[in-house]
């Protein structure tokens, strides 16, 4: 078999052509060239971003036999014979296999020969964090004073497995992952190097594929191009990879913004028709939401860090601007929440139904900016009293507000409903009121009902003030007693002398009418868009 793959094909073979570690390569040109060069390295990182080709490449470099500075030269006996992996002096460890304290002794044996034929001798150990802890204290002594022409290179995608001892006797290197817009550009040249022709968004498909790593990026490129030949589309990739439609993804993010469950509903279960897995669609979801926060707090560094497309930051822009970052942030903490269950559930798809219903059913969160700017309004009706509270916004007109003050209010009693006693069932509708509308039933606090008189209802109150006079009010209240009780009332209110004050003189009934009709107390509920709750007088 012949071929041989892009991943390893094309690995690199100078500092130079390794992607994304600028940092790490940079630093061991300089160690190089100025001979401060350690005896032990660990190349700490997560897969595919390059930890064992800089090994390799380090080995070539300190054995380099040719006369150019930039080492290596990749073209004397001894980088050739490291290239192709015959240098009896560069030895490759699998730690995964050889991870025993009997296979460390024999490293220890070795090592105390010289070289065959080059500079330095070169253990690199893969998947350090494997070895066993006798066989990483065998290593110990070894690894501290190695002789003068030996050098450890260690490499690992999980360090903290690493003992504390081996990472003190080492010069630790953190490989980071390869952005996704380097990676995008990165298989595009080889496309065009290997004449392929791949769009610019199937590219970008297979970079954000990879989740920061070339090699996963190569062997992503490779599948694409034994599945479509020489000419590789956004479909094909979107196909191959099982990539869900991010006109799907989009669909149900607004929906959910927007509260329409019908529509939320209506996108899980385009989701099954169309074959995608719940899960996997559940992780696109998460990475939308995640990028509309990052536009929503950093707009003009947006377009570079997420490395997207132009109708996708689009759509993108669209969807922040109708939405605060605070419910962003809400939606997709819901969604980190309900990932757990997801992945445990037996039934994937009710789960995901469940948890975008759930952020459906949460009311969209106010900006913080806003708070304060309506907090600044009522500070500028504090220091001038006169000033007329900003009306709250119109509610939409319902057939029941149209009718006339003496028109009697259509009850709507559930079919077989027991008819209610008024007079008996009184603390019984406040406290039904008083879960609907908190704000009405404040006015009816302190108050019983007196007596049943025809269609009349006497409310008794004592040392009060009539909240009945507004007419609106009025209607309000009339209309959740008929309601409530099943029959069409009118409601008569019937003040009484205090028999107790308190220490100012005045009932707790008046502090709460002065409370409730304060201007400055129906700004804020407006502007809120709020209820009082609870009135408390304050001592003195």
């Amino acid at each position: 078999m012949s071929y041989l793959v892009l991943a390893r094909r094309l690995r690199p073979q100078t500092f130079d052509e390794v992607i994304g570690q600028e940092h790490v390569t940079r630093t061991l040109k300089n160690a190089l060239t100025s001979g401060r060069l350690a005896h032990a390295f660990l190349f700490a990182g997560t897969r595919g971003v390059g930890k064992t080709s800089v090994a390799r490449i380090l080995a070539k470099a300190v054995n380099c036999q040719g006369p150019a500075e930039e080492a290596p030269c990749n073209k004397c006996p001894s980088c050739l014979e490291i290239n192709e992996g015959r240098s009896v002096d560069v030895q490759e460890i699998d730690g995964a296999s050889n991870r025993g304290i009997d296979e460390v002794r024999e490293l220890r044996e070795n090592v105390r020969y010289l070289p065959a034929g080059a500079r330095y001798k070169v253990y690199i150990i893969d998947e350090v964090h494997m070895l066993t802890g006798p066989a990483f204290n065998a290593l110990l002594k070894t690894l501290e004073e190695p002789p003068d022409f030996v050098i450890f290179i260690f490499a690992t995608t999980e360090v903290h497995k690493v003992p504390a001892t081996i990472l003190s006797r080492c010069q630790r290197y953190d490989f980071r992952l390869v952005p996704t817009g380097l990676i995008a550009k990165y298989i595009r040249t080889i496309c065009q190097n290997e004449s392929i022709d791949l769009d610019e968004a199937a590219a970008a498909l297979l970079a954000r594929a990879a989740k920061g790593s070339i090699r996963d990026g190569l062997s992503l490129l490779d599948q694409a191009i034994s599945y479509t030949g020489q000419q590789v589309s956004e479909a094909d990739v979107a196909q191959i990879l099982g990539l869900v439609d991010p006109r799907l993804v989009w669909q149900t993010a607004r929906a959910v913004l927007q509260g329409q469950t019908g529509a939320v509903l209506e996108s899980i279960d385009q989701v099954v028709v169309q074959g995608y897995d719940p899960p996997t669609f559940f992780q696109e979801l998460m990475a939308h939401f995640r990028n509309l926060i990052v536009l929503k707090v950093e707009p003009e560094a947006a377009s570079e860090a997420l490395g997207l497309r132009p109708d996708e930051m689009e759509e993108l822009k669209r969807q922040a601007g109708e939405a605060s970052a605070e419910t962003l942030q809400l939606c997709l903490q819901g969604l980190l929440e309900a990932e757990r269950l997801l992945r445990a559930s037996s039934q994937p798809r009710f789960a995901l139904e469940l948890a975008l219903l759930r952020l459906c059913a949460m009311v969209p969160v106010v900006g913080l900016d806003e708070i304060l700017t309506k907090l600044d309004r009522v500070k500028e009706m504090l220091a001038q009293p006169g000033q007329a509270a900003e009306p709250a916004p119109a509610r939409p007109s319902r057939p029941e507000d149209d009718q006339d003050e003496d028109e009697p209010v259509e009850a709507e009693p559930g079919p077989g409903s027991p008819p209610r006693s008024p007079v008996a069932d009184w603390p019984a509708f406040q406290a039904a009121l008083k879960s609907s509308d908190a704000r009405l039933a404040a006015y009816l606090n302190g108050t019983k009902a007196q007596a049943l008189k025809g269609s009349r209802l006497v409310l008794a109150q004592v040392s009060g003030f009539d909240f009945l006079a507004d007419a609106e009010r009025r209607q309000s209240l009339e209309r959740a007693v008929s309601q409530f009780f099943g029959r069409p009332l009118k409601l008569e209110l019937n003040l009484q002398p205090a028999p107790n004050l308190n220490h100012n003189g005045r009932s707790n009934n008046d502090l709460n009418r002065e409370a409730l009709e304060d201007p400055l107390v129906k700004a804020a509920a407006d502007m809120f868009e709020g209820q009082p709750v609870a009135i408390k007088p304050l001592d003195g």
